[in-house]
């Protein structure tokens, strides 16, 4: 990777869809979660990077589009020939508490019934003659 991570900045040159200082935030996000030590969090990212506390609250606080960013991401990654196939994986999660968002009965293959808990979905792209495979964000269902 550039020092400066300007290769991870391409898709916002070429949609324009994503603000640069929104790109910029992301990947120093991304470099410096690789060499934190401990727990990620606000305080620990301050302290191995350049950025402010407040800087990561106040990017956390604003909405992002994943889901466009990392098309663009697969669409740049993957010759316009390839075929790719869409796959999903659901994970269950157990959880207790009543105030948890999200929780209901889900299927739970671990045990063979239905538990409660929270789903986990996670999408996927894999490129059908090649071992390569890309995974969107999860999202809680």
């Amino acid at each position: 990777m550039n020092s400066d991570g300007s290769h991870c900045t391409e898709p916002t040159d070429q949609s324009g869809r994503f603000r640069k200082p929104q790109v910029t935030f992301l990947v120093t996000l991304f470099s410096t979660i690789l060499v934190v030590c401990g727990k990620v969090n606000f305080t620990n990212l301050s302290r191995y990077s350049e950025l402010n506390e407040k800087t990561y609250r106040r990017h956390f606080e604003k909405a992002f589009e994943f889901l466009p960013f990392t098309v663009e991401l697969v669409t740049m990654a993957t010759a316009p020939s390839s075929r790719l196939l869409c796959v999903m994986d659901c994970s269950f999660l157990p959880e207790s508490g009543k105030a948890t968002a999200g929780i209901d009965h889900f299927w739970n293959g671990c045990a063979s019934r239905v538990e409660k808990g929270l789903e986990v979905s996670v999408i996927g792209v894999v490129e059908v003659y090649t071992p390569r495979r890309i995974h969107y964000p999860p999202s809680k269902r």
